[in-house]
């Protein structure tokens, strides 16, 4: 292949050569992992391709740096990041993050009418504090996995814990005035 400099050029000038033999290359790199790992040809063409379109994204936007690493070996974390996401998806069954939602509440021993609360006020919050309540306490994700695999807009661990921070109190309010409601009848 290419070097990495000449790699990060073509994808900048928008080389479909390039693009198609990383494609390629990346396919043959991590497809029989992730066949091996349980994930079907469907969910490995999409693990590819997300790894793809998030290293695209990170060239042209100027966020990836060229550390020296081979540009392959990154595609590929990332393509097994992601073939992570499918595999969870694929075993959970989940249709709605609802439906596993309700697992952790069985898990966590929630109080029934107290859930009822969490749920409402996570429809409340905006969409990617939700989102990133999600990918922690229901998808299962760790803080590196949500930062590698870029499922998120931000680019730092501590800065991913302060959001979720906010999130989590944000959403603890909407829950302390559903309960003040109810408290005064």
């Amino acid at each position: 292949m290419s070097t990495n400099k000449e790699i990060l050029r073509g994808i900048i000038d928008g080389d479909s050569r390039t693009i198609s033999r990383l494609l390629k290359q990346l396919t043959y790199s991590v497809g029989n992992s992730l066949k091996n790992s349980g994930l079907n040809d469907e969910d490995i063409e999409e693990a590819v391709m997300d790894a793809m379109v998030i290293f695209i994204k990170k060239v042209k936007t100027g966020e990836f740096e060229d550390r020296g690493i081979p540009v392959i070996s990154y595609l590929a974390k990332v393509a097994r990041y992601r073939g992570q996401y499918y595999y969870r998806k694929k075993a959970g069954n989940l249709e709605y993050p609802s439906d596993e939602l309700d697992k952790w509440k069985e898990e966590e021993r929630v109080d029934p009418e107290n859930w009822d609360y969490v749920k409402r006020g996570l429809e409340e919050l905006p969409a990617s504090q939700r989102r990133l309540l999600e990918l922690t306490y229901i998808e299962g994700y760790r803080d590196k996995e949500i930062i590698d695999t870029g499922l998120s807009a931000y680019s730092t661990i501590s800065s991913l814990k302060s959001q979720r921070y906010k999130a989590l109190r944000n959403l603890n309010r909407i829950v302390q005035k559903f309960t003040k409601g109810i408290e005064k009848m």
